[in-house]
């Protein structure tokens, strides 16, 4: 695939980019067994994970869900949260975000 970003634990794939309409975007992350891309944040966009293959943990304000393919998790504005593989094979999933424009 053209377009591939490595990272520290995996690589990313942007379907659609902040840049290709008004901020919305669609992202692949694919993280390496027991990793995380990064710590627990917030930002003032909410944000929508799918996840396709593998084991995640998701945090959400000091709580958190594990799952497993085919399942969504959900994160409102300026919430923190998290998402890292659990597993022993590589975690995917669909991140999909409205980035804030500037103008």
């Amino acid at each position: 695939m053209d377009g591939i970003e490595k990272t520290k634990v995996g690589y990313q794939y942007w379907f659609a980019d902040k840049n290709f309409l008004d901020g919305r975007t669609i992202k692949l992350s694919v993280v390496d067994p027991n990793s995380a891309t990064h710590p627990p944040h917030k930002h003032s966009e909410d944000e929508f994970f799918f996840v396709l293959e593998g084991s995640a943990e998701f945090y959400l304000n000091g709580e958190t869900k594990t799952a497993e393919s085919l399942t969504s998790f959900y994160c409102p504005s300026f919430s923190e949260h998290g998402i890292r593989n659990i597993g022993d094979t590589e975690l995917k999933y669909l991140v999909i975000k409205k980035y804030e424009m500037k103008y």
